[in-house]
């Protein structure tokens, strides 16, 4: 599964509730036997990707506060700077948000 969206640095934690969602489902393995992949444009808040599990993986074409991946138990992120690090352009919408990616997986997840 992949999904992309927008991260604002007001998005702390990111991951971390489907980190626990997957826990909850799958324990500590995680979902390496099928990977979530997200990759996130702008600058995420404190704490993206933590207590990450294996088969989840993100990445960020921006910047991201302290404490990325804390308590991580597998998983990838990848965090690189804009591709016009020189710019100071927003970064343009997506369709779809961070938070109905992570609702979309929920959903997916529970029906299965």
């Amino acid at each position: 599964m992949t999904f992309a969206g927008e991260v604002r640095n007001t998005d702390r934690s990111v991951g971390a509730a489907l980190a626990g969602m997957l826990a909850a489902r799958h324990g500590n393995a995680g979902t390496a036997h099928a990977p979530v992949e997200v990759k996130l444009t702008g600058s995420a808040g404190q704490s993206l990707w933590a207590f990450a599990l294996p088969g989840m993986h993100v990445r960020v074409e921006g910047e991201a506060n302290d404490g990325v991946g804390k308590g991580m138990h597998g998983g990838e992120i990848v965090i690189r700077p804009p591709r016009d690090d020189r710019a100071a352009a927003p970064v343009a919408p997506t369709a779809v948000t961070l938070r109905t990616a992570i609702r979309s997986i929920e959903r997916m997840l529970l029906a299965s």
